[in-house]
């Protein structure tokens, strides 16, 4: 076994290296995007001693004049700081109702007046009304924990870090795991971001639905790796050494690793989950892997270059065939359901290629000009702002002192000439020739190009530059500024629908009643065990629909909200007050005035209507009961 787990772990660690290489030319594309939004902005102009000739270069020999002044427009983050927010402004509500069985008409069960078909169809009916009061009481459950989570876990900043990342680099991920908040006895699950750069697809693939592993690069102390995969003290190499050591990588490690650690001997390490086996079916692997793959099809390894073997298979269980078994499983089957242990988001997909494109490759071309134009105006201005003082070297010093200390900015410029001359003649100002206005109208043009191409139009920052001649007008072109954000928030909400379906298995595969008790009470976690922990997983996968509320995690729109409330309250609030008042239902008038509160922010619990009681029950005529001594 030894041996087997040594070749396995060489071949992953090939594997690795072959997905850090597959991903290179997107991890160009999205580190330049994030130089742009975070710096540092040397890049662009050669100033940071990195990028050599430099962006601007067109030939080999031939770099474009350098600006005096270099300076960036950040647009990137303008535009990441606008669609981020109308994007995912709070946590969604997340509903889990049943599946809608099929409406199948009774005829097909036989001739209803036959006795047996009757008592067929009885004994359908029955047994279908169980199964749905069952998969109601799973979907409750489901529904009020996973609902518990984004707070107990802080989901929205989460999932704003992914978004901002996916807009910036092509794909923000979240990993779901379960997790133990600290000072607390029972485990949530929550879903974490974790950086592009640390994950790793299968370079193989084309596409997402033929990946065969995906892995996520680590680095953390090597002490904690040791703990956590229980190995004896000394396993685990340090793969960067701690600040004040001599820092050696190995040529296998990934540039993205390339962090100092001030306390900590690091080791980079990578998390796999394959689809394929332990190892058996990689090309070029030695027969004696092949032993391993007895341990299924879906396993989880853990590798680093400084260990021979997988972390997760530490020496003292190699003898214990239940326990490598365990080890080597995924901590939640999110196989059962063709998942991988991450959300993804990603807005721009593209063909026949694994790694999407950033929101702002396209326009990488003028948002570069910009940047060079505007340093190069800059430089202008910073130029003609000078003011040059042509004076006779021979003019008194005292007259000298005096230009140069009046203003700080003047520049003294001497020529010979004689003394015998009018002060005029001595002292002249040297003036600038005046700016070309028509590089601001190529800089503009170009600025509204990058705009068009990334979605920045002036609506949404709430201006206008005329006036919009109707009112139909102004919803044209608010539903044509909406066509691109729509799409964005609509994948924003599939995968906040998929995050909460992992989530939920998660929960059914880590959560007992216990934990559950500890959030919502005794009654609740005796029905989780019940109803949920005791589940297949195919009737929490299959049997029920995860969704989120339409447009909940948006930035609510609360123009739109009290114009919708106040044309409700017109139509409906006479007829519902009239419903109330002579029949006592009252819940659809208390519906609308809850509508109207959220919609003006206001508290509503003093402006409900309570139900009138029921009407006493009519007594019926009875007999007193005889007393003592009284013949009945």
């Amino acid at each position: 076994m030894q041996d087997a787990l040594r070749i396995i772990r060489a071949a992953w660690i090939r594997m690795v290296n072959a997905a850090i290489d597959a991903k290179k030319t997107w991890q160009s594309d999205a580190d330049e995007c994030m130089g742009f939004f975070n710096g540092p902005y040397g890049f662009l102009y050669a100033t940071d001693g990195i990028s050599g000739s430099g962006k601007f270069s067109y030939s080999k020999t031939k770099t474009l004049p350098q600006p005096s002044i270099c300076m960036t427009v950040n647009k990137v983050a303008e535009a990441v700081q606008l669609f981020g927010p109308s994007l995912y402004h709070r946590n969604p509500i997340r509903t889990v109702t049943p599946r809608k069985l099929p409406e199948v008409p009774l005829e097909v069960f036989g001739n209803p007046n036959d006795p047996q078909s009757h008592v067929f169809v009885q004994n359908v009916l029955s047994s279908l009304g169980q199964e749905t009061m069952q998969d109601k009481a799973r979907a409750s459950l489901v529904s009020g924990i996973i609902n518990y989570f984004p707070q107990a876990t802080n989901l929205k900043d989460e999932m704003r870090q992914a978004i901002d990342e996916a807009l910036i680099k092509g794909i923000g991920v979240l990993w779901t795991k379960p997790y133990q908040p600290v000072g607390s006895n029972h485990k949530v699950v929550g879903s974490f971001w974790d950086s592009s750069d640390n994950l790793l697809l299968d370079p193989d693939a084309l596409r997402w639905e033929d990946m065969k592993w995906v892995g996520q690069m680590c680095c953390k102390p090597v002490w904690e790796v040791e703990a956590e995969y229980g190995l004896p003290p000394g396993t685990v190499k340090g793969s960067k050494q701690s600040h004040g050591q001599d820092a050696s990588l190995s040529a296998l490690l990934s540039e993205r690793a390339h962090r100092e650690s001030k306390t900590n001997d690091l080791v980079v390490y990578y998390k796999i989950w394959s689809k394929m086996g332990v190892g058996g079916l990689l090309r070029g692997i030695d027969h004696k892997a092949a032993e391993a793959d007895r341990f299924g099809q879906y396993v989880h390894l853990v590798v680093t270059e400084t260990c021979e073997h997988p972390l997760n298979i530490p020496e003292s269980v190699w003898g214990n065939e239940a326990e490598m078994y365990r080890r080597f499983q995924w901590d939640t089957p999110y196989w059962a359901d063709d998942e991988w242990p991450f959300q993804e988001i990603i807005f721009h997909k593209v063909p026949n290629q694994l790694w999407p494109m950033s929101h702002f490759r396209p326009a990488i071309g003028e948002l570069q000009f910009i940047n060079w134009a505007f340093s190069f105006l800059i430089s202008k201005v910073y130029k003609n702002s000078r003011d040059f003082i042509a004076t006779a070297a021979n003019i008194d010093e005292n007259l000298k002192n005096k230009i140069l200390n009046s203003v700080k900015d003047f520049e003294l410029l001497e020529f010979k000439a004689s003394q015998n001359k009018h002060i005029g003649e001595l002292v002249q100002f040297l003036q600038h020739p005046e700016m070309n206005t028509d590089l601001f109208k190529v800089i503009q043009a170009v600025i509204d190009l990058f705009e068009k191409r990334i979605g920045l139009t002036e609506l949404m920052y709430g201006t206008t530059s005329h006036q919009f001649r109707s009112a139909a007008e102004a919803e044209v072109k608010q539903g044509q500024l909406s066509v691109r954000p729509d799409d964005m928030a609509s994948i924003v909400e599939d995968a906040a629908s998929n995050i909460g379906k992992k989530e939920a298995l998660a929960a059914r595969w880590h959560l007992s009643g216990m934990d559950v008790t500890s959030i919502f009470g005794e009654t609740f976690g005796r029905l989780w065990d019940s109803f949920v922990a005791t589940s297949d997983l195919n009737a929490l996968i299959r049997q029920l629909q995860y969704r989120i509320e339409a447009g909940s995690a948006r930035k609510p729109n609360k123009q739109k909200m009290i114009d919708d409330v106040n044309q409700a309250m017109q139509l409906m609030f006479p007829f519902y007050s009239q419903m109330a008042a002579s029949t006592g239902m009252v819940d659809p008038f208390n519906n609308l005035v809850d509508m109207w509160g959220k919609a003006f922010d206001v508290d509503t619990t003093g402006l409900r209507l309570t139900a009138p009681p029921p009407p006493p029950q009519p007594q019926q005529n009875q007999q007193p009961a005889p007393q003592n001594g009284e013949q009945q």
